[in-house]
């Protein structure tokens, strides 16, 4: 019995470590703390504690239904708003109590015909809303993981309804748990497959023979990239050097050799330079000032095509500064620091730094501000760079004439900025990957793949979180979603202004 208490107590345990702030993973707690007290009874009693074995038993037989109730309507999503949880758990709780109460009057022995009156509608509720949950769900690896949570959760309450709450109607005296007890190792052992293969209830583990190695694999994905972008700018740094240098060398050359007419250079460096620069000899003609035989330059054409080298040489080092300042920019760790906001504000700047590239791209920017909140407690500079990263990314998906939405609205449980595309979409083989570090669905120097990683990174410093899902028709949906008690009323902030 002790065994089946610490399995069910550090499994609840496990689930408010895993996700503390999660009310799905609070109800999982509450309801694994509750069964596993139907362990610990047993126990009591052999001890002689008869009196404190009596209520852990009452407590268990009462209040497990309903707190795994609470937890499966919570889990399928069914219960939105904090307010309907309250609601419903306050609710579903009187039955367990008026329960509790006639066992007391009674001398601590549960009526297990009233029990079963409202202990079954429970039970059958808890199942009956996993599965529609499952049904309904339209996201594959989510469905997936509820196909999991179904697996868990519904052999086993079934059983429990039967053997135990039937079953002890029937007959009391009857030692069910025996056989119960089987279901119950049956979803231990469920819920540590899922664990990991899928992940149960946000927590997945994963094995890996050196804790350094994720890390490695992404340390040398983003040396590869960097090693790449900046190759390509070393080379032509080196070949406009060695341009630049050469040209110099035969100027000065000429400077020395007897005879030198002043502002003149021979037809060979003339003719060398042209081809080195990749232009047609009739441009260099244009600017000969004094003619000699054969094909010359002019000293100030020789001037021109080094500081045109010079130029190149700037550029380069340019993209070699930038390439590393964007990558340890959105790579190192992020402090996240909330202060009151103007979201419609925050938002025009977004649109205003995107324009120019919307503009070269010939895609359309639209911003909704109708059902925008006003106040927004949040870091201004994450979130701003946040949403830059993820318009970016939808405007270079979106094909010319194409248009990009940006909208923002208060949901049940969070404030959603969302940004809907016109573009090729992402697959589905790619979808999984999208906020891996340096993963990019696009080719081209500027894109380093970390953007959505580090907009991800953001959100879950923000305690809220990103999704990206294909929108039917074409393109993609983007969505930043932020607790809804991150919005601030406006009386409220003025209140605190005013203290």
């Amino acid at each position: 019995m002790l065994i089946y208490f610490l399995m069910l107590f550090l499994a609840g345990l496990a689930a408010l470590l895993g996700r503390p702030k999660e009310p799905v993973n609070r109800w999982a707690t509450a309801f694994l703390w509750l069964a596993s007290i139907g362990g610990i009874a047993p126990w009591a009693e052999q001890k002689g504690w008869t009196d404190a074995a009596s209520v852990l038993e009452l407590l268990n037989t009462c209040l497990t239904p309903w707190a795994a109730l609470m937890f499966c309507l919570a889990y399928s999503g069914l219960l939105r708003t904090t307010r309907s949880w309250w609601l419903a758990a306050l609710g579903m709780l009187v039955l367990p109590v008026v329960s509790m109460m006639e066992a007391w009057r009674s001398g601590h022995e549960p009526n297990y015909m009233l029990l079963l009156l409202w202990t079954a509608p429970y039970y059958i509720g808890a199942c009956a809303s996993l599965i529609l949950s499952l049904k309904r769900e339209q996201d594959r690896y989510k469905r997936r993981s509820r196909l999991i949570m179904a697996v868990i959760i519904v052999p086993t309450l079934l059983a429990v309804l039967i053997l135990f709450n039937i079953g002890r109607t029937l007959s009391p005296e009857f030692d069910f748990f025996r056989y119960v007890s089987f279901f119950i190792f049956f979803s231990m052992g469920a819920a540590v497959v899922g664990l990991f293969l899928y992940g149960v209830l946000g927590i997945r583990l994963k094995l890996e023979r050196d804790p350094l190695e994720s890390a490695i694999r992404t340390a040398s994905m983003g040396a590869s990239m960097l090693n790449h972008s900046l190759k390509n700018e070393i080379g032509k740094i080196s070949l406009a050097s060695d341009l630049l240098r050469r040209q110099l060398d035969r100027l000065e050359s000429a400077r020395e050799a007897p005879g030198f007419p002043g502002k003149r250079v021979s037809p060979a460096v003339a003719h060398e330079t042209a081809e080195l620069l990749e232009k047609p000899m009739s441009r260099v003609a244009a600017h000969e000032a004094v003619e000699f035989p054969g094909k010359t330059m002019s000293q100030a054409a020789v001037h021109e095509a080094a500081e045109e080298q010079l130029e190149q040489i700037a550029r380069s080092t340019g993209r070699m500064l930038e390439t590393v300042d964007r990558i340890q920019s959105q790579m190192k760790e992020i402090s996240w620091r909330e202060e009151p906001l103007r979201l419609p504000e925050l938002l025009q700047r977004v649109m205003e730094r995107s324009k120019p590239l919307a503009e070269a791209r010939g895609v359309r920017l639209q911003l909704e501000l109708a059902e925008c909140p006003e106040w927004l407690a949040a870091d201004a500079f994450h979130l701003e760079e946040t949403l830059v990263n993820v318009l970016t990314n939808a405007i270079e998906a979106t094909p010319s004439d194409g248009q990009v939405l940006l909208e923002v609205f208060r949901g049940p449980r969070h404030a959603v900025i969302r940004v809907l595309d016109t573009g090729i979409g992402i697959s589905a083989d790619r979808l999984p990957h999208v906020f891996d570090p340096f993963f990019s669905t696009k080719s081209g120097r500027l894109n380093y793949g970390i953007g959505l990683s580090y907009a991800h990174q953001a959100m879950r410093m923000a305690g809220g979180k990103i999704k990206l899902a294909p929108r039917e028709g074409g393109g993609t949906q983007a969505e930043l979603l932020l607790p809804v008690h991150k919005l601030i009323a406006v009386g409220s902030l003025v209140g605190e202004e005013e203290r």
